[in-house]
């Protein structure tokens, strides 16, 4: 998949959703769905069921599935985002009657900024979702379902398949002329109409086919950090007024200096780095490494944290995880609600 810089906008649909050519970075917003707790929610399959030539597998809205961009306002900006679609509650509105035709795994998704979603979506809202799949060879029958509120437009492979309206829903389209063998992407622009301001808006979309067993692709790189490189204990004081060391190695498969400092967050409070960051060869393997100071106090750590963890992405929006062992002294630190 090429990264998100890459992307070439081509055209703005009846929607007012500018079309980007598939090949989307899978970046995601680390930081808010740390806090979420949601970060396990890109590695669930977007399959359940066997799959073989004979027997029919789903693809379903949901954790896998990605918005690739929002809009506001038919003549407003359009941003160019990267981030899991999240699961509504709008079924819980018990409107409109759709269903019925999708089975129980597929779920109502937005785009939820925040981490989590409420009924209500802003008026005049214009979002794509992406679900991408891979085929070994094209099926001799393959069937999409889709509905929206308001409306939508439904694209697989970058060709136009349908418009869909507030009700009836698509249901059991035949998309076989549409597949192709190895990645395929469904994308889905939808439309929140603004006409009664404020108003519930949702996505649900299923597809049946032969399909290989499907999985979303990682979207996380492990990163090999130091924290306090010049400490045996990493010892933290959660109290201190000083900033925390942080080195970001460099190896052959991973160049530290490809971070983007402004995304990195460090500890359970995410704290951002202090200044940008400088480069040096810390443990001379002839490798330019990434050396960082966070703030200890906004770092969030608590008495008793043995561990601490580095979040962010890269420039081009490879998301990245580094862990490091630590021991707290001097003081309780922020109150996590633990026992004691």
């Amino acid at each position: 998949m090429s990264n998100q810089n890459n992307c070439r906008v081509d055209e703005t649909d009846k929607t007012g959703v500018e079309h980007t050519a598939p090949g989307l970075s899978r970046r995601s917003a680390l930081r808010s769905l740390a806090g979420a707790g949601l970060l396990g929610l890109a590695g669930v399959s977007a399959v359940s069921g066997s799959a073989s030539a004979s027997s029919s597998s789903f693809l379903h809205s949901g954790s896998c599935s990605r918005i690739t961009g929002v809009g506001v306002g038919r003549n407003g900006s359009f941003t160019p985002v990267d981030a899991p679609a999240m699961v509504s509650p709008y079924h819980e509105n018990g409107n409109p009657p759709w269903s019925s035709a999708f089975s129980a795994d597929a779920q109502h998704v937005w785009y939820c900024p925040s981490g989590t979603c409420d009924i209500s979506q802003p008026a005049d809202e214009r979002i794509r979702l992406e679900q991408t799949f891979n085929l070994d060879t094209v099926p001799s029958t393959a069937t999409l379902s889709v509905a929206a509120d308001n409306a939508a437009e439904v694209y697989l492979n970058g060709t136009f398949v349908r418009t869909i309206g507030y009700y009836p829903p698509m249901v059991g389209q035949d998309v076989v002329p549409f597949l192709q063998t190895g990645e395929n992407t469904l994308e889905i622009r939808a439309w929140n109409d603004p006409m009664y301001g404020d108003t519930p808006a949702a996505i649900i979309f299923e597809m049946k086919a032969p399909l290989s067993p499907q999985s979303c692709e990682p979207t996380t790189v492990d990163v090999n950090i130091d924290v306090k490189p010049d400490s045996d204990d990493n010892a933290i004081n959660p109290n201190s007024k000083g900033v925390t060391p942080v080195v970001v190695y460099s190896t052959d498969d991973f160049d530290a200096t490809t971070l983007d400092v402004s995304s990195l967050a460090f500890g359970p409070g995410g704290a951002s780095a202090a200044h940008g960051g400088h480069v040096d060869d810390v443990d001379g393997d002839g490798l330019m490494d990434l050396v960082l100071h966070f703030p200890t106090q906004d770092a969030g750590f608590a008495d008793g944290d043995t561990e601490a963890n580095l979040v962010g992405q890269t420039n081009d929006g490879t998301d990245v995880l580094g862990t490091d062992a630590i021991k707290t002294v001097g003081g309780k630190g922020k109150d996590r609600g633990r026992a004691r």
